[in-house]
């Protein structure tokens, strides 16, 4: 399998200090894998939304998918609305790590509202993080959110978990301020 701590259920190319020149590789080591992965890694390295179309290209073929995981990449709102047609594509997925990217208010909208479009509403909710990016007022964009789409503030944080809202909302958010300080988790559940 590729990826030295790849399972046969977690495709890990976690920490390789992959860019967007990288995505050759990638294509090349997974040419003839069977994709049934539920959980994609590609945390920690320097892919931008370029680079980011090529580990969604994975993301599509991998029919049980559930935890999506891109923290601390250089994904900016290019790459929103590439995850928004994802969700569209993946509506079952139930994690999407997207904290410390360079996403702005306008790649969150883009992206929750597809999600909350695309999401059925018996499912599970999306367990969305989007903490350290370039959203000027986090809380401001959340309770904009809030007032239109299902989104959870995550007030309760052992009742609101992973695959449960205690306010049965559809999205959990995790949000907070660029760099400064770190505000209490907001969940977006859709």
């Amino acid at each position: 399998m590729a990826g030295s701590q790849t399972s046969q259920y977690r495709l890990n190319y976690s920490h390789r200090k992959f860019t967007d020149d990288h995505a050759h590789e990638i294509r090349r080591q997974l040419a003839h894998d069977s994709f049934q992965y539920e959980e994609v890694d590609f945390s920690q390295n320097n892919l931008t939304s370029k680079g980011l179309r090529t580990v969604l290209d994975v993301c599509r073929r991998c029919p049980k998918l559930r935890v999506l995981k891109l923290y601390k990449n250089q994904i900016d709102d290019g790459g929103a609305e590439y995850l928004a047609e994802l969700c569209k594509q993946c509506p079952s997925i139930e994690e999407m790590h997207l904290s410390h990217n360079h996403f702005t208010a306008v790649g969150v909208e883009a992206l929750i509202t597809a999600a909350e479009k695309a999401r059925n509403a018996n499912a599970s909710p999306l367990w969305l993080r989007l903490e350290q990016n370039d959203v000027g007022d986090p809380e401001a964009v959340f309770h904009d959110l809030q007032s239109r789409l299902s989104v959870c503030a995550r007030e309760n944080e052992v009742r609101c978990i992973v695959r449960v809202c205690c306010k049965r909302k559809r999205f959990t958010y995790l949000s907070s301020t660029c760099n400064a300080r770190a505000v209490s988790g907001v969940l977006f559940r859709v």
